[in-house]
C-alpha cells in the first residue's frame, strides 16, 4: 500500500537526511578497559592438550578450538569430543561443531545457537 501512495505522490519518501553514513560515525574505544570475556583461538594437536585449553573455559572464556590435526585418528576424536562435552557440563556451558575441524566452547551462560542465520540476496 505504501509504494502505491509513493508512485502516486500522497506519501513522502525517505530523504537522504533520513540516513547516516556509519562510516562517518566515530566512536572512541578505552583500549584500557579489560574484557570479562574473551573469545580465543586455538589448535588442539595433542590430546594432552585438552587440560591446558580447559582452563580458559574454566576461566569465562569463549573458546573456538581447531581440532583437525587430532580429528585423523577416529578413536582420539572421539576421546577429544567427550573430553570437551565434560569441560561444557562442568561450567554450565555449551560446546558445539560450528565447521569442518572448528569446536565452540563457551562457559556458563552462553550457548551456541545451532540455527545458521540465513539472508537473503
Amino acid at each position: 500500500m505504501g509504494l502505491v501512495k509513493r508512485l502516486m505522490g500522497e506519501e513522502k519518501t525517505t530523504s537522504k537526511a533520513d540516513f547516516m553514513d556509519l562510516g562517518e560515525y566515530n566512536v572512541e574505544v578505552k583500549q584500557d578497559e579489560p574484557a570479562s570475556t574473551l573469545i580465543k583461538v586455538a589448535e588442539l594437536s595433542r590430546i594432552e592438550d585438552v587440560a591446558d585449553l580447559a582452563e580458559q573455559v574454566y576461566g569465562g572464556h569463549i573458546l573456538i578450538l581447531d581440532i583437525r590435526p587430532v580429528a585423523k585418528d577416529e578413536f582420539q576424536l572421539k576421546r577429544v569430543t567427550a573430553e570437551l562435552k565434560k569441560v561444557a557440563s562442568d561450567v554450565g556451558g555449551d560446546v558445539a561443531g560450528i565447521g569442518d575441524g572448528l569446536i565452540a566452547i563457551t562457559p556458563r551462560g552462553i550457548k551456541v545457537d545451532r540455527q545458521k542465520i540465513r539472508l537473503s540476496a
